[in-house]
């Protein structure tokens, strides 16, 4: 799998695969690997998941950008989460 990561981090680099990228566009970017693997792999190596090699940053539903590559834009899928959180916990503001 280590092949793999690194297929799609040198899509990443020659402008094959642009940010945010889904299981599709890495598909189309480095083909030939099983069906199943472009989203698994992703979803597996996502920040926060805790258990494996953490490659990916999930930027919204489906979408990811490579770990490290720092956008100036806040993640609306954090800030979802983080939100939800904050309600689940009844600390967010009444106005």
């Amino acid at each position: 799998m280590k092949e793999f990561a690194s297929q799609i981090y040198a899509a990443v680099r020659s402008g094959r695969l642009a940010q945010p990228f889904n299981a599709a566009m890495v598909k189309r970017a480095c083909p030939g690997w099983a069906e199943k693997t472009y989203t698994v792999f992703l979803s597996k190596h996502t920040v926060g998941n805790g258990t494996t090699t953490e490659l990916f940053v999930r930027v919204g539903l489906g979408l990811y950008e490579l770990k490290g590559q720092n956008s100036a834009r806040p993640s609306a899928f954090l800030l979802t989460v983080t939100f939800r959180a904050l309600v689940r916990t009844r600390m967010v503001l009444r106005f």
